[in-house]
């Protein structure tokens, strides 16, 4: 055996023995792989697959109608192959790179499937319908919802901006019959002001998918407390100075509006606090006057009024037998007037002279209240009941002394006695025999 592996060439021998014996297994196992994998190619196929569309000049145009808008794919490959699919991760693409207003087939494209394996896409190609966008100006309408906290009210929203451009189609144009924003006012006691989100509605009420710009608007809803609009009294005291009288009395505003409790506001019938005395008017004036919060009023709007008053010389003017009038008069009481002697009284009246020319007795009451008296002689004072700017002359009579009496009981009818009809009770003597 020495010898033989000291021999060149056995070793020589031995060595293209084995060589060769290597050869024929890796080449029978090269064919043993190869002929199996063949003879397992498979296919796969998936359903309503979704079209990405690429390249769409959005700006230009939008899809009317995609045709179909899904759909299947054909795999074919090896079972590892396929098995290192996963469809959600790859895309079947219509490139509307080139595609203009109006029908155009677009040639769909597989997109990052493996190399070793086949994509059939059926049908191959899609119809597409572009339709070229238009900007239309549309007004914002602002719905409010909720119901305020009680007694506040909500004014008119103010909305910026208060228009807005929705992008439509030819088809889509004619469809957007409003764009509106929401705003919730539950419970709210105070201005409200918000971003609203816009959304357009067709004619039927349906929310539309078109784009509007801007998207969102900046919303400022009012809110107001409790509030009643009275008249603005102002009091006039005293009277003007002699020889002069009131022609005309302008008030800015003669109404106003109060904020407060709703409870407060139930029972006001007017507005006062602003006073002028007339005594210290020397000539026409004008006052300028910061309405006061009385009570519980929170806010007067508005805050201030303007007065003129224009004096002028007075004129005089004498009524003839005005009545006077007794109030209050109790039924059980006789009520007799002593001083004056009658009950129809001269009565002398200072105004301006526009004023004067229209006068009438009828525009003129007397008035004594004998309210809550009992029998006795009373002096009480002469109320005068007067048009406005109407004053009474010096000289005139302001009391009145009445005399009240208690009424004589009237006499009662006796009944006639028992076992007696009426017709026997006697009667006065006539003259004449009973």
């Amino acid at each position: 055996m020495d010898k033989w592996l000291k021999n060149v060439n056995v070793i020589r021998v031995v060595a293209i023995i084995i060589g060769t014996m290597l050869w024929v297994i890796v080449r029978m196992d090269m064919q043993n792989s190869a002929t199996p994998a063949q003879s397992i190619a498979t296919t796969q196929k998936y359903l309503d697959v979704s079209i990405q569309i690429e390249n769409l000049d959005e700006s230009r145009y939008a899809i009317r109608t995609l045709e179909p808008d899904k759909v299947t794919l054909t795999l074919a490959g090896s079972p590892s192959a396929l098995r290192r699919v996963n469809i959600k991760e790859y895309q079947v693409v219509a490139d509307l790179r080139n595609a203009g207003e109006g029908l155009q087939a677009v040639e769909l494209i597989a997109r990052g499937f493996p190399t070793n394996v086949d994509v059939t896409i059926e049908p191959q190609r899609v119809n597409v319908i572009l339709e070229e966008k238009q900007q239309k100006e549309v007004p914002v309408t602002i719905n409010l919802t909720g119901k305020l906290a009680e007694g506040f009210a909500a004014g008119v929203p103010v909305v910026e901006p208060n228009r807005v451009n929705v992008t439509v189609t030819g088809s889509t144009s004619d469809k957007v019959a409003s764009v509106v924003g929401t705003i919730n006012l539950t419970g709210a006691t105070e201005t409200i002001k918000r971003q609203v989100r816009l959304v357009a509605f067709d004619f039927e009420g349906e929310q539309l998918a078109v784009t509007i710009a801007p998207a969102v608007v900046d919303v400022e809803v009012p809110v107001t407390s409790p509030f009643k609009t009275v008249p603005l009294q102002i009091k006039l005291r005293g009277s003007t100075p002699p020889g002069l009288a009131i022609s005309t009395f302008e008030q800015s505003m003669p109404e106003v509006t109060i904020f407060g409790p709703q409870k407060y506001l139930n029972a006001l019938e007017f507005y006062d606090g602003l006073e002028i005395d007339l005594s210290q008017l020397k000539s026409s004036s004008t006052f300028d006057f910061v309405i006061p919060l009385k009570a519980k009023a929170e806010r007067v709007e508005p805050a201030q009024v303007s007065v003129t008053i224009t004096l002028v010389a007075s004129g005089t003017l004498t009524l003839s037998d005005v009545p006077i009038t007794i109030n209050g008069q109790n039924e059980d009481y006789a009520y007799s007037v002593l001083e004056p002697k009658t009950t129809e009284i001269d009565v002398s009246l200072e105004a301006a002279p526009e004023v004067i020319a229209n006068l009438t007795k009828d525009n003129v009451r007397l008035l004594v209240d004998v309210s809550n008296l009992t029998p006795g002689e009373y002096d009480l004072p002469l109320g005068y009941n007067l048009p406005s700017f109407v004053e009474i002359s010096p000289g005139n009579p302001v009391t009145v002394r009445l005399k009240v009496e208690a009424k004589p009981a009237e006499p009662s009818v006796s009944s006639p006695p028992a076992g007696e009809s009426a017709a026997s009770i006697k009667q006065p003597a006539t003259g004449g025999n009973p």
